[in-house]
Order: C-alpha cells, then structure tokens, then sequence
C-alpha cells in the first residue's frame, strides 16, 4: 500500500519522530516530498509504503501524530532486486557491503555508511578515502572469482 498525506500546518521538529514510529510499525518506506499547495502555501507531502497488515496501525500513527485530517491510499505492486550481505576486507579494516542481485548475481553493492565513518575516524582518513578503498577491495574480491 502507499499511503499518503498532504500536510502544510505542522512543526518540521515532530517529522523524525512521526518517521520512526512509522519504521517501527513496519513501514517498508517513508519519505517527505516538499510541495506547493493551494494558495502558494508550502507544504509536505508525506507517503508511506507498507503492506496491508500494517496499514491499520500507520493509519493509527498518520491521523494522530500528525497534523493530517485526511489520507489517500494506492494498492501498488513492487519489484525488488535480491540482497546479500558481506563483509569484504579493506586497508581500514572489515567494512560491510550490500550487494544487489539480479537473477542471483551480484550488480551492484552499497557500504554500509557506519562501517565507513567508524573506519574513516579509527584511520584518519576521509570517508571519501574509505569509499573508494572499499570500491577497491570488492574489485579485488572479483577479480579473484
């Protein structure tokens, strides 16, 4: 499901809240879009995605911790690469990469951003340094396959 709501009278502060209380629940997504409303009022649109177990208690989260007097609802379907998890060792250390797989190979990877700042902090290094050594151990980690 895809739930969504306009909202252009609530205070910015309470959206990290609103946000992880709708990941708790079992939002599978959440994210804030800015948007112009009627009358050139500037505004949030908030859309959430969940499956229908918990769409009753996002609904719950959205009408009472929001400002929201409404919602709209879309059944969408959704298609997802595989994930696996590793661990691939680098000049700064283990490092934990996502990798994405298509048809059960690997496409694409992502570090995982803390494993990365710890590294960068530990080593004296720029996270931009880290990245780029970790570009490297998984190229090395291919070329070896």
């Amino acid at each position: 499901m895809l739930i969504e709501s306009n909202i252009d009278d609530m205070n910015p502060e309470y959206y990290e809240y609103v946000i992880d209380r709708l990941l708790d629940a079992g939002a599978q997504d959440v994210f804030l879009v800015p948007i112009i409303m009627k009358k050139s009022r500037p505004a949030v649109k908030l859309t959430v995605l969940c499956d229908q177990k918990t769409q009753h208690e996002i609904e719950n989260i959205l009408l009472t911790e929001t400002t929201s007097l409404g919602l709209r609802y879309m059944e969408v379907t959704k298609s997802m690469l595989g994930r696996k998890a590793r661990i691939v060792d680098t000049a700064f250390g283990p490092i934990s990469i996502k990798e994405a797989l298509y048809k059960d190979r690997p496409i694409k990877f992502k570090a995982e951003y803390a494993d990365c700042i710890q590294a960068a902090k530990k080593y004296k290094v720029t996270l931009k340094d880290v990245y780029e050594e970790v570009d490297h151990a998984v190229q090395r980690m291919k070329n070896k396959s």
